[in-house]
């Protein structure tokens, strides 16, 4: 991987378990009935707009969104991506991308780092500061 190039996207967790994939972006575990719902791109799009007019209308408070706005925006996406999706697939969403915004802000408050906004991605300036943040956290997924 080249150090100086950290996508904010890569920064997400890997699933674990045996998963079985059919045509409809739902994966099931072959000993649960459980399903998996797998985001893409444009749907992360869609739904980061859909929060914006959530945010227009007065659905978010003291940075917290109302529960109207997480079903609104499970609407949109489930009519838009013909996919099945309710209010507290699109809170877990936003949920860990919170935790993205948090592993990119710390990283962007070592030294040696910087956003590049035109790439929208982690600028890596110093490669010893690269060494040592791996060091420091080895188990982070950064691929």
């Amino acid at each position: 991987m080249d150090p100086s190039l950290v996508s904010a996207r890569s920064l997400g967790h890997k699933t674990k378990g045996k998963r079985k994939r059919d045509e409809s972006n739902i994966v099931e575990k072959k000993e649960d009935v459980r399903s998996y719902f797998t985001w893409n791109l444009e749907m992360e799009r869609v739904l980061a707009e859909t929060l914006r007019d959530q945010r227009s209308l007065g659905r978010q408070s003291d940075g917290a969104w109302k529960a109207v706005a997480y079903n609104a925006a499970a609407d949109v996406l489930s009519a838009r991506f013909n996919v099945q999706l309710i209010g507290d697939n699109v809170k877990n969403r936003i949920k860990l991308w919170r935790g993205w915004y948090g592993i990119v802000s710390d990283i962007l408050s070592q030294s040696g780092f910087d956003w590049s906004a035109t790439k929208f991605m982690i600028d890596v300036q110093d490669e010893n500061a690269w060494n040592e943040y791996v060091k420091v956290f080895p188990t982070l997924n950064l691929s």
